[in-house]
């Protein structure tokens, strides 16, 4: 396993999360830990992104020749801006009240989940928390039974 911090990541007063690096960037730094990874022997690559870290998921792998990941989860998130070039399997989930200040988050991953090719999974869950706040709620134990399915599953 391996996590990311972006370059430019900071925190804000409250302690929330802050990313002054661009989504290119960000995309980058994804790309690299997977290289990384197989360089150094992992015959297979998946990657879990939350919010902007599953923009950044996404991103990385549509920008790639040949492929990044072998399994992709999107967390809150609409996995990066050309989802129709995503490869590998793919599972999007996102808590149906989940919104931005500019609306519901749900129209726009619905829409990315349908341009994105098969196989693909999304998965609604109750509530409004975003991305990994997911964990901390009533749905933080299907959320894991989830992901921990589609991982096992070839």
């Amino acid at each position: 396993m391996l996590a990311i911090s972006y370059r430019g990541d900071t925190f804000n007063a409250d302690g929330s999360p802050s990313s002054l690096g661009s989504d290119d960037d960000n995309a980058i730094d994804v790309r690299a830990a997977a290289a990384y990874l197989h360089g150094i022997g992992a015959k297979s690559v998946s990657a879990i992104g939350a919010s902007l870290g599953g923009d950044a998921v996404g991103d990385a792998e549509a920008r790639s020749p040949s492929g990044t990941f072998d399994k992709m989860i999107f967390l809150g998130s609409e996995g990066g801006d050309a989802p129709q070039k995503l490869r590998g399997r793919k599972l999007f989930i996102v808590a149906r009240d989940d919104a931005s200040a500019s609306g519901p988050r749900l129209p726009g991953i619905s829409k990315h989940y349908e341009q994105a090719p098969q196989p693909k999974q999304l998965i609604v869950l109750n509530g409004s928390a975003h991305a990994q706040f997911l964990f901390d709620t009533g749905e933080g134990p299907q959320l894991i039974r989830e992901i921990l399915k589609f991982l096992k599953s070839n």
